[in-house]
């Protein structure tokens, strides 16, 4: 039985090239939209000042609420205690909060599509969080945890590729 032996030419690989390319430039501006991005300075102090941000802290996934004044304090709750503190945004543009008896933490807010996340530079891994208009400390249910929990969870494993700034 003979081969077929078949030549790769310009004019058989020639009408591909443009498909390639077209494909590639689609993922290059999908890459770029849902990359997730770090809120700039000005863009997370309106966003935060004035509000309580609703979030799931650490690995554990602790719920908290944070009512951020516009005179640089805090009130916290978090498992049931009232906590005050200070905020600040950093010349690199990282969210810097100080609870009483505790140490500096900076992390930078970060924006994928709808959802917002607290990252660390050390880590690759967000803490998700919303932001409820004005002051709003009163302990989250538990049905709506567990929508902060799910709606977060694909989004928050998106972001170990970008966590470091």
């Amino acid at each position: 039985m003979g081969r077929l032996k078949k030549s790769v030419t310009w004019r058989t690989v020639g009408p591909i090239i443009p498909v390639v390319l077209l494909l590639t430039a689609v993922a290059a501006v999908w890459y770029a939209f849902d990359r997730p991005s770090d809120l700039p300075p000005d863009e997370l102090r309106s966003l935060i000042v004035g509000n309580t941000l609703d979030g799931l802290w650490g690995e554990a996934e602790v719920p908290y609420r944070q009512y951020v004044a516009g005179d640089g304090t805090t009130r916290t709750l978090l498992q049931g205690d009232l906590q005050a503190g200070t905020w600040s945004i950093d010349e690199d543009g990282a969210y810097c909060a100080v609870l009483p008896g505790g140490e500096e933490g900076c992390y930078r807010a970060r924006r994928q599509n709808d959802v917002y996340f607290w990252v660390d530079a050390e880590k690759s891994l967000g803490y998700p969080f919303r932001v409820l208009p004005g002051e709003q400390l009163a302990p989250e249910t538990t049905d709506q945890t567990s929508q902060l929990r799910s709606s977060t969870g694909n989004a928050r494993q998106g972001l170990g590729d970008h966590a470091g700034f």
